[in-house]
């Protein structure tokens, strides 16, 4: 009930200073200690029973995922107007996104900016999927393997 007002339009609106993100992930710590028999573990254990993600985990895969839609261009927006391909030939260059240099620190979380390294990261199979779906799978078992679900 509470999730979609705290994801609605991060992806546009990211939280820039840390104590933003405590605030947010703050609502979803006080609401899982109303589960009774989960008052008294620690927030990350009680995640885990109850299969939740962190929202720090929800806002970097909402991330990918609309980076994924400007790429193949599933959200009709020009790719070029915020992302730029890698021309080195790598092992790996399938789809790398080029990092780009900001100079203030408000530039620094726009998402052309703070999804660099993450998407350069992901497998070429997981860059290059056929469909929305399949990316959001791939996504949930390589983030999972890195722990990012349940990481502070």
């Amino acid at each position: 009930m509470v999730r979609p007002h705290l994801e609605y339009a991060n992806v546009v609106w990211h939280p820039f200073y840390k104590k933003q993100l405590v605030a947010l992930e703050q609502v979803q710590r006080r609401f899982t200690k109303y589960i009774p028999g989960l008052k008294d573990m620690p927030y990350y254990e009680r995640l885990e029973v109850l299969k939740l993600p962190s929202i720090k985990y929800r806002q970097l895969r909402g991330d990918l995922i609309q980076t994924f839609k400007i790429i193949h261009n599933v959200d009709n927006l020009t790719c070029s107007d915020f992302f730029t391909f890698s021309e080195i030939h790598t092992r790996n260059p399938t789809l790398k996104i080029n990092k780009e240099h900001a100079q203030c620190n408000s530039r620094k979380n726009f998402l052309s900016i703070r999804v660099n390294n993450l998407w350069n990261s992901l497998t070429v199979d997981t860059r290059t999927s056929d469909s929305v779906l399949s990316f959001k799978k791939n996504i949930d078992r390589e983030l999972a393997a890195k722990k990012y679900q349940y990481d502070e």
